[in-house]
């Protein structure tokens, strides 16, 4: 690429362009194209460079004039056709220049003969000076008709090159058209799985809010009989108050007699629920009446029972409720035995 060519090669590079299309026939357009190409590259680098674009012109042969009216048809500003207007005028003059150089006394003798007929050398100078211009002009208008012709086939030449470009653009926009459409395809697809995604991010996202709902309701019943205990503390503990004062009375009373009669009492209804009892079941029964049990062990079997009693309540309590609660287990276990032996009393009676 010519962006990797030194400057100095660039600059030889351009003189040998100009020159070539300048010589040419045929192709002088394509070489003056490139020459532009090359001039306005080269014009860029030496500014990037800070440097002079004029003195890179001068340091490597290149006219100004002619550098800048290549530049000017390569830009667009300028036409061929004003460029070679220009240069027939130059050729003009450069040939009239020649000419009369040529025509020009050598050696105190003219170029030509003179005719020998009765000429004054008034009239001999005056034809000469009519031949000069004659030639000169027929030189010129030479001179003009091949700039033209030049000029018409860099044109013709110029107008190739946009074909060119113009059909490798078009290429380029189909290739971007194929491109785009692979592209769009590809933007539909990522948007399908976008979508998908985003429906199973809903779903997921409707499930943890529903498990959030339901913690929340947890929450709030927790709440609310967190509420309802607080509230029940001070008359819970007004409660165990007025019980140990009951205890307290308790003991200074008949009832802990009472209460122990009515324990080791249950060893003879026991009996009478069994009927006929073996040796062991004899043994049991002695045992339990001689054990000690004093006031204290008496209130530690009531609050057993409540214990017992309390975990009835939190069993309901926890199933919403959803059964009836049943009797205490005191009431039961103790009715089915009174029940048993009153019916082994009525039995024994009946037999007797």
């Amino acid at each position: 690429m010519s962006a990797l060519v030194p400057i100095d090669t660039l600059g030889q590079e351009i003189k040998a362009r100009i020159e070539a299309g300048d010589k040419a026939m045929g192709k002088a357009e394509d070489h003056y194209l490139a020459a532009g190409l090359q001039l306005a590259e080269a014009r860029r680098r030496v500014a990037d460079d800070g440097g002079s674009f004029r003195a890179f012109l001068d340091n490597h042969g290149i006219g100004r004039s002619r550098a800048y009216d290549i530049l000017a048809v390569t830009d667009g500003r300028k036409t061929f056709d004003g460029i070679r207007a220009k240069a027939a005028e130059r050729a003009a003059k450069h040939a009239a220049t020649n000419r009369e150089a040529r025509l020009s006394v050598s050696n105190g003798h003219a170029q030509e003969p003179l005719p020998r007929a009765a000429l004054t050398d008034d009239r001999a100078t005056k034809e000469i000076e009519s031949l000069k211009k004659k030639l000169a002009k027929a030189e010129a208008a030479l001179e003009d008709e091949r700039g033209k012709a030049r000029f018409a086939q860099a044109e013709a030449n110029m107008a190739i090159e946009r074909e060119k470009k113009a059909a490798s653009k078009l290429m380029f926009l189909v290739s971007d058209k194929d491109t785009a459409s692979k592209e769009i395809e590809a933007l539909k697809k990522e948007h399908e799985r976008t979508k998908k995604a985003l429906a199973d991010a809903k779903g997921r996202l409707s499930v943890v809010e529903g498990h959030a709902e339901s913690v929340k309701r947890q929450r709030d019943e927790l709440d609310t009989k967190y509420r309802f205990a607080s509230a029940d503390k001070d008359r819970l503990e007004l409660q165990l108050e007025e019980l140990q004062d009951e205890i307290e009375r308790l003991k200074d009373s008949d009832t802990y007699q009472i209460l122990r009669d009515t324990y080791y009492g249950a060893a003879k209804i026991w009996a009478g629920a069994l009927g006929e009892m073996q040796a062991y079941q004899k043994d049991a029964v002695a045992t339990f009446l001689s054990e000690n049990i004093d006031n204290d062990d008496l209130l530690k079997m009531i609050e057993h029972a409540a214990y017992s009693r309390i975990s009835d309540y939190y069993s309901w309590e926890a199933g919403r409720r959803s059964w009836d609660i049943k009797a205490p287990a005191w009431l039961l276990e103790t009715q089915e035995f009174h029940d048993l032996a009153r019916e082994k009393a009525l039995a024994a009676n009946r037999a007797a």
